[in-house]
């Protein structure tokens, strides 16, 4: 299982592009903030800073603005991202990142004034899922 013996990632966030921010008030900083908390209360991984070779958590949240409506479509991906052999008839070779877990993907729209919330809230359920995943890998007596 891909989150077995997993101890330590570092994140990255992408942000939203500059029209969503001024929009909905949503930053790159605000959502590795989130993340950030969400991932200390799972008490399962820690988080490190980036560096070579360790695993990552990658959350992309896209926003895009429907024009005078006030409101967004937001499309939230969760994956854990890490370096992977694969077997070519060459030999193996070393994958520099691939997906190794994500959670399901979010799709929606949704008003302005309660995007941020929103976001929080499909942040959180997805945390959630990597916790719920995370301890049964790594559950005392399994192999």
């Amino acid at each position: 299982m891909a989150l077995k013996g997993l101890g330590e990632v570092s994140l990255v966030v992408q942000c939203p592009h500059a029209e969503a921010t001024a929009r909905t008030g949503i930053t790159e900083s605000s959502l590795n903030t989130t993340l950030n908390a969400d991932l200390l209360g799972s008490n399962t991984v820690r988080i490190i800073a980036r560096k070579a070779g360790a695993p990552w958590i990658y959350l992309n949240v896209g926003l895009l603005p429907l024009g005078k409506h006030r409101a967004t479509v937001l499309a939230i991906d969760f994956e854990l991202h890490e370096a992977a052999f694969t077997w070519r008839p060459q030999g193996w070779k070393i994958v520099p990142w691939t997906t190794t877990w994500a959670a399901a993907g979010w799709l929606g729209v949704n008003p302005d004034d309660t995007i941020a919330a929103k976001i929080k809230d499909v942040i959180r359920d997805t945390v959630d899922d990597f916790t719920i995943a995370w301890r049964g890998a790594n559950s005392q007596g399994e192999d």
